[in-house]
């Protein structure tokens, strides 16, 4: 089965950003003599995170890009980016830098549009400010608008502007123009040179911009083997002095400039040139990555650097299973637009669910590791099989293994807190496996009868099961297990290998890793744990309940359940945005009036609401941004500090349950998934004590 190219090019051009994103986060903002100090010159990464914490820098092209599936339209308004950012963005903390209003760029715009500022109107400079306006952040979230529409340049560079200009104007937007418009080119293009005076034509002529990419690459050419030179005439000529503000956009594209010029078409030399000249690195790094990995596609990577990635990357918009998706998964997403936009070759694997790993390109492990406590010294690498499903397979390399002992391959479903580097960007993570869920692969091994393998599943309580071990031999066979009921939220999934006896150098293979199948499942939130994720940007500690994200609000755990203060607005997110839900209960604690459950939820401003409306009436209503009211129904003799609502979900219609009385409304979407969603304002309780869900 032959993979399209457009999928192999996004991959890479998202990998190449992910990558220059982490050689430059830990020497953000440090200026290049800071960073000589320290390292004499940074030659790869300077900090092995063991799972690397969410970034701005990729949070934006992830969720910035939901407006087409939040609105299923591709010709979209500056309005619907506006309200896709409402939707996804948590408010005050997560996703980005909340400097203050008037100090960060995206914290203003999110002020001014959560005011009511139109998105049209809420990044222009006679609002904001020349140097507000001409901040990096114009450009640095520009990459997804270029994936999906691949090689029609003037669309990728009309989405970018259109973004940008939420936030940026002037110079910030003339720089979405230049990135977006790079990383496109660069799918059809050989030469980096050729890249920057192609992308050239987008930006304003008379922009500073413009300007400034004729200035670099002049400079280039009569100097062509000077680097050192090149920076030291741009800490002269645009230093950040003269543009003021945390992040100016001028000084550092013309550090993406220097190293592209300078780099001569290789992906390592140009990210490291880029690295260590300082300013803005990982914002630098992350888009200069994605231009030569777009130019270069995944054979022109930087191969120990994508091994270090290992095709893992959280991040920290609202959607906490989305939150939770690895490279491959985000790749194949933005390729299903870009398919779909643009009618290129389809192909299967764009269907993919979350938990659906099926090593589809050269390079992807889809964040599968060896167990790191094993004893047992093995790697792991994707390799070319025509008799896998997708004609590529996850090779366990075995380098060593006396008879008995064991060595467990494994993907993380749902990460701990514990296991995240740091909270700059304040991750929350969902699960993307659920008990009940059956998982399924299959596994060949070279040396036959030399190995035996089972399936495993661990929960975050530290319960596992396995399926029986299976005798491998030369052929693939199929092994499948049910992940129990009875689970807690699945911490990770996994392949064990046992020895039967001595190898030095055995070679076992594994088919794509399918989870799917009807989710059945309890939780009582009057034990759920708190995932602690550490500091944050401001000093203060990022906490999140388990399982869920939050819009605002400090959720909690009491004995009673998971609740938030009178006083606060609280907006909890909990579960899969993919979820498929049969049926659903809650055990609410307290239900007072102006309190909701929400289901179909697909972030803040989207999903189908449950309200206490009235002392004795509940309210049904659809949101889509706007509110569309259903119905409202007078409830009997509730108790409402011990109340069980069930939702019987079929198609367009729910049935509502409470107090033995039931209620079916028609609703105005056709959204069918969602996760769930819980909802207080001020002055109000709400005490979630347990769900219970079934979901296909």
């Amino acid at each position: 089965m032959i993979i399209p190219q457009y999928i192999q090019d996004i991959y890479a051009s998202w990998l190449g950003k992910l990558i220059g994103i982490r050689l430059g986060a830990p020497v953000e903002n440090w200026s290049s003599d800071e960073i000589n100090k320290a390292f004499g010159s940074i030659e790869d990464f300077v900090v092995r995170y063991p799972i690397f914490g969410a970034d701005d820098d990729s949070n934006g092209p992830l969720y910035f890009t939901r407006v087409f599936d939040d609105t299923g339209k591709y010709d979209v308004s500056t309005k619907d980016m506006g309200n896709t950012m409402l939707n996804v963005i948590p408010k005050g903390h997560g996703f980005f830098w909340w400097g203050g209003v008037g100090v960060s760029t995206e914290h203003t715009m999110y002020h001014h549009l959560s005011s009511g500022i139109p998105a049209e109107e809420s990044g222009l400079r006679s609002l904001n400010g020349q140097r507000l306006s001409e901040q990096i952040g114009g450009q640095i979230f520009s990459d997804g608008w270029a994936y999906i529409a691949y090689k029609n340049t003037p669309q990728a560079v009309k989405w970018a502007a259109q973004c940008a200009k939420i936030s940026h104007d002037g110079e910030g937007v003339e720089g979405a123009r230049f990135v977006s418009a790079a990383i496109s080119i660069a799918f059809s293009e050989t030469d980096i040179l050729e890249v920057i005076q192609k992308a050239k034509a987008f930006v304003s002529r008379d922009s500073q911009y413009g300007h400034l990419i004729d200035d670099i690459v002049q400079y280039y050419k009569t100097e062509p083997n000077n680097p050192d030179k090149c920076l030291q005439y741009i800490k002269f000529r645009y230093p950040y002095s003269r543009y003021g503000g945390i992040c100016p956009i001028i000084p550092n594209a013309a550090v993406m400039l220097m190293a592209m010029c300078y780099g001569k078409n290789s992906f390592r030399d140009t990210l490291l040139l880029c690295i260590n000249a300082g300013y803005d690195t990982d914002c630098n790094g992350g888009n200069v990555g994605s231009i030569m990995g777009a130019l270069l596609s995944i054979q022109g990577l930087h191969n120990p650097w994508v091994e270090e990635i290992n095709d893992t990357a959280i991040a920290s918009g609202l959607l906490g299973s989305v939150n939770m998706t690895d490279v491959m998964t985000q790749s194949l997403y933005f390729a299903k637009h870009a398919c779909h936009f643009n009618g290129l070759e389809e192909h299967p694997g764009l269907y993919q669910s979350k938990a659906h790993f099926n090593f589809l390109l050269p390079a992807s492990t889809q964040g599968f590791i060896i167990d790191p406590d094993s004893k047992v010294e093995g790697t792991l690498r994707n390799v070319r099989d025509m008799q896998a499903g997708y004609r590529r397979a996850l090779q366990v390399n075995i380098h060593h293994v006396f008879p008995g002992e064991e060595l467990k391959v494994l993907k993380y479903t749902y990460l701990r807190a514990s296991q995240i580097y740091d909270a700059r960007y304040e991750p929350a993570l969902a699960p993307i496996v659920w008990p009940n869920q059956w998982i399924r692969t299959r596994i060949t091994s070279e040396s036959e009868k030399q190995f035996e393998a089972c399936l495993v599943a661990v929960d975050i309580l530290g319960k596992e099961i396995a399926s029986p071990w299976l005798l491998l031999d030369r052929h693939y066979q199929e092994i499948q297990m049910q992940i129990p009921a009875e689970f807690h939220y699945v911490h990770y999934v996994g392949v064990k290998i046992k020895s039967i006896e001595r190898g030095l150098l055995s070679f076992i293979k594994i088919d794509e890793v399918l989870i799917d199948g009807e989710i059945e499942a309890s939780f009582d939130f009057t034990s759920m744990p708190i995932e602690n994720y550490g500091m944050t940007f401001s000093g203060g500690i990022h906490k999140e309940i388990a399982g869920c994200t939050h819009m605002e609000g400090d959720w909690k755990i009491t004995k009673a359940g998971c609740t938030c203060d009178f006083q606060e607005v609280g907006h909890l997110l909990w579960g899969d945005v993919d979820f498929q839900i049969n049926w659903v209960e809650c055990l609410l604690k307290q239900w007072e009036v102006g309190s909701e459950v929400h289901i179909f939820k697909r972030g803040a401003k989207r999903y189908t609401a449950i309200q206490r409306s009235g002392l004795d009436e509940i309210t049904i209503y659809d949101k889509n941004i706007e509110i569309t009211t259903l119905q409202s129904f007078k409830i009997y003799g509730a108790n409402w500090d011990n109340i069980i609502l069930r939702i019987n979900c079929s198609s367009n219609i729910i049935r509502v349950i409470i107090n033995g009385q039931s209620f079916s409304v028609t609703r105005s979407s056709e959204q069918t998934k969602g996760c769930l969603g819980f909802y207080k304002p001020q002055n109000s309780r709400l005490t979630l004590n347990q769900i219970k869900i079934s979901s296909c």
